[in-house]
C-alpha cells in the first residue's frame, strides 16, 4: 500500500506543476516564461470585451492569458461595435495595438489577431500588453441657416476635422464621430464652396450634439425699372449662377420684381428680354447686394409714352389752324381810298 499510496502523491504533485502549462486565462504571480496580457480601452464600468482564445473558451478582458512555451495562437474579439446608452456613447472597434517599451505599436487591424511566438512575457512594461482599441464615439447632428439665420436647405457635402482627420459628410443626421472638438473646415453649398460663415466648432467629447450651421447662402430679388424709376412687369429675366452653371428663368411681376431665393456666394448673371428687345447681360453678386435693381435705358421704347398717329395728326391740324388765325390776326389794315 505504501508503494502505491506514493505514487498517488507523485502524480498529484505533477499534475499540479504541469496543468497550467496547458490551461489558459490563469493568472499567475509571478507570470510563468509566457504570459501575454489581453487588455481593452474601455472602462469595465462602461462596457464588457469578450475575446475567444483558439476557437474555444471564451474571456474578458483585461485579462492575462498563460500559454505554453514556443506556441502561438489566436484572440478573437467578439464586440466589434459596444453601444452605451446611459452615456449615449457607442464604442468602435479600431485596431490591436502592442505596447513596447511603453509606445503602441500597431499589430493587427482585424478582430482576429495572432499572437507572436510566445517565448517571453508580453506583460510588463518593456514588452506590454497587447491592447484592443476602440473609439469613443458621440452622435451629431447638424442644422443649416443662411447667413441671416433663416433655415435653409442642406449642403450637398460638409468636411469636419479633429486636426487629425478629416471626414467628409452628407447626410447630417446621427452621425457618429469619435469624441474630442471637431471644427466645419468647409461646405459645399449650391455648388459654391467654402460656404460656411466664420468657424464653426463641435464639442463632442462628453456628449453628443446638435449644431447649427450658417452658411453663405442669401436672399436675393432683382428689380428691374425703366429710365424713369418705373417697375416693368412681364420682363424675362435669365439668370446663370456662375459657381454651378445652373440656369434659371423668371417674369418680373407687377412690382417689376424677380424673387431668386437663396443663392450661393459669388457673382450671377442677369440677362434681360423685354418686349422682344435683348438687352446685355448683367453681373450681380447677392453677398454684397442681395437687393439688386436694374434700370433698363430702352431708347424711348419703354419710358416714354406712345402717341398713336391719329392723334398725331390732329395735332398737326389745330397747329396749322392756329397759325393761319395768328396770320390773319395780324394782316395790316388796307389803305384808305381817295376818291
Amino acid at each position: 500500500m505504501k508503494p502505491k499510496l506514493a505514487l498517488l502523491v507523485l502524480a498529484s504533485v505533477l499534475s499540479a506543476t504541469l496543468a497550467p502549462l496547458f490551461v489558459t486565462n490563469v493568472r499567475a504571480a509571478p507570470c510563468a516564461p509566457s504570459c501575454l496580457e489581453a487588455d481593452a480601452n474601455i472602462p469595465s464600468a462602461e462596457a464588457t470585451v469578450m475575446v475567444r482564445v483558439d476557437g474555444g473558451a471564451y474571456y474578458t478582458l483585461n485579462q492575462t492569458l498563460v500559454f505554453p512555451y514556443n506556441t502561438t495562437h489566436t484572440i478573437q474579439l467578439m464586440n466589434t461595435t459596444l453601444n452605451v446608452p446611459s452615456l449615449g456613447a457607442r464604442y468602435v472597434f479600431k485596431q490591436w495595438n502592442w505596447v513596447h517599451n511603453g509606445y503602441p505599436v500597431q499589430w493587427s487591424t482585424t478582430v482576429s489577431m495572432t499572437t507572436p511566438q510566445m517565448v517571453a512575457n508580453y506583460t510588463s512594461s518593456e514588452n506590454g500588453p497587447f491592447m484592443a482599441q476602440f473609439d469613443k464615439q458621440f452622435a451629431l447632428t447638424l442644422t443649416f441657416t443662411d447667413a441671416s439665420g433663416q433655415a435653409v436647405n442642406p449642403p450637398s457635402s460638409v468636411i469636419i476635422s479633429n486636426g487629425q482627420t478629416a471626414i467628409r459628410l452628407s447626410t447630417y443626421a446621427n452621425q457618429w464621430l469619435t469624441a474630442g472638438i471637431w471644427t466645419v473646415a468647409d461646405a459645399t453649398w449650391e455648388g459654391a464652396s467654402q460656404a460656411v460663415v466664420g468657424s464653426t466648432t463641435i464639442d463632442l467629447t462628453q456628449a453628443g450634439t446638435t449644431k447649427t450651421v450658417a452658411l453663405k447662402a442669401y436672399l436675393a430679388i432683382l428689380r428691374i425699372v425703366d429710365s424713369q424709376d418705373r417697375p416693368l412687369s412681364g420682363v424675362n429675366v435669365t439668370v446663370t449662377f456662375d459657381v454651378n452653371a445652373t440656369t434659371r428663368s423668371f417674369t418680373t411681376d407687377s412690382q417689376g420684381n424677380v424673387q431668386l431665393g437663396r443663392v450661393p456666394i459669388g457673382p450671377y448673371t442677369a440677362h434681360i428680354v423685354y418686349q422682344g428687345q435683348d438687352f446685355q447681360s448683367y453681373s450681380l453678386d447677392a453677398s454684397s447686394n442681395p437687393n439688386y435693381t436694374l434700370k433698363l435705358s430702352t431708347g424711348g421704347q419703354i419710358s416714354q409714352p406712345v402717341v398713336s398717329g391719329i392723334v398725331l395728326v390732329a395735332i398737326f391740324g389745330v397747329a396749322v389752324f392756329l397759325v393761319f388765325i395768328a396770320v390773319r390776326v395780324r394782316k395790316p389794315p388796307l389803305p384808305p381810298i381817295i376818291k
